[in-house]
């Protein structure tokens, strides 16, 4: 960037004392109109441009600028007043020197540029015509019985291959022309919505990502399989939140799961979770009301 001059008459203008009261301080009050300058400059050498409110603001530039009219906002824009007349001069020797540049590598470099230019023509005449001889010779083998229609399709996509062969590459030498590849839908794995029912009570429960390997991607698929697509993903879930002791202490791996898998169906469907002390309670009661109905059997009998 070129040198930034600052005018006698900027240090007796009254808008610096005003800015200087303002911003609490009149060193800090030179240091952002020379800011606020600087970046005038920047932007008016681009085609007389104004100041991008964006790069404004991202200066830090405060609005006691616009306030002591030192500014104005103008939208998306911000034109640093006194602009034009500062910086008319830098975009005038810019300009200048950019047309003394060109004139000068015109008048130092024509031999070169012209032979580099000579150069280009020639090879581009060259690969043209080596692509039309190319063309011309494959049309002169080509069969003209049975194969015409196929082998004007073959000469139609032969021409507009050559026609876009970059300079210097015959078709005789470029590569095969890419053919497109189709895409198969692929079925979504059977496990999938299983195993994102499984891993999200796990993360709830435990905190932590289940572990993933082939043992565990078997398990899943034959879980999959013996109760369905459909009802597998929440049994999973419910699995997760059983608190039978059995469970808790293997921290609800797959295999407990899907040697339960029917066990575990029965109780989501039903709503009835039968832990060890649960059953142990149901088998007493049941040993209670055999002893019970015994009891009563051998009474009975020996009143008769």
């Amino acid at each position: 960037m070129a040198r930034l001059n600052i005018e006698d008459e900027y240090w007796g203008d009254n808008r610096r004392a005003q800015l200087a009261i303002k911003l609490g301080c009149q060193f800090k009050a030179d240091g952002v109109m020379t800011n606020a300058w600087k970046l005038a400059q920047k932007f008016w050498s681009l085609d007389k441009k104004l100041i991008p409110k964006k790069h404004w603001i991202e200066a830090g530039m405060p609005d006691a600028v616009f306030e002591v009219k030192f500014a104005d906002d103008r939208g998306d824009y911000v034109y640093v007043r006194g602009t034009e007349e500062k910086f008319s001069w830098y975009v005038e020797r810019q300009e200048a020197a950019k047309k003394g540049g060109a004139a000068s590598a015109n008048k130092r470099w024509p031999s070169k540029r012209q032979a580099k230019v000579d150069q280009t023509v020639t090879k581009s005449n060259q690969s043209l015509s080596k692509s039309k001889q190319s063309v011309t010779k494959r049309k002169q083998t080509q069969p003209s019985s049975s194969f015409s229609s196929s082998s004007s399709t073959s000469t139609s996509f032969s021409n507009s291959a050559s026609s876009n062969l970059a300079p210097g590459v015959s078709d005789e030498t470029a590569p095969p022309p890419e053919l497109p590849i189709s895409l198969e839908l692929v079925e979504e794995p059977k496990t999938k919505a299983t195993w994102c029912s499984y891993k999200e009570a796990y993360r709830t429960k435990y905190g932590e990502e289940p572990v993933w390997n082939a043992k565990v991607g078997g398990q899943l698929s034959q879980f999959v399989d013996r109760l369905g697509r459909e009802e597998s993903p929440q049994v999973a879930a419910f699995y997760l939140t059983h608190r039978d002791f059995q469970y808790e202490k293997n921290c609800h791996g797959v295999g407990l799961m899907l040697s339960h898998a029917e066990k575990l169906r029965t109780e989501w469907a039903t709503g009835r979770k039968v832990n060890s002390v649960s059953a142990r309670a149901n088998e007493r009661m049941d040993n209670n009301v055999s002893a019970l109905q015994e009891y009563w059997q051998e009474k009975h009998g020996s009143g008769a």
